[in-house]
């Protein structure tokens, strides 16, 4: 069965994408970080 010829620009998470990118252009990571000072550890990962 072949894959269908999808232009993605026109998918509906294309849309989600492109509407996420223009809230996150806004932050800033240095600020995010001075807000959450758990931010380092809520979001890292150890692998052992």
């Amino acid at each position: 069965m072949p894959l269908l010829n999808i232009k993605p620009t026109e998918t509906v998470a294309w849309e989600k994408l492109t509407k996420h990118f223009q809230q996150a252009k806004e932050y800033e990571l240095k600020e995010l970080f001075l807000k959450n000072k758990n931010r380092k550890e809520e979001f890292s990962r150890v692998f052992y």
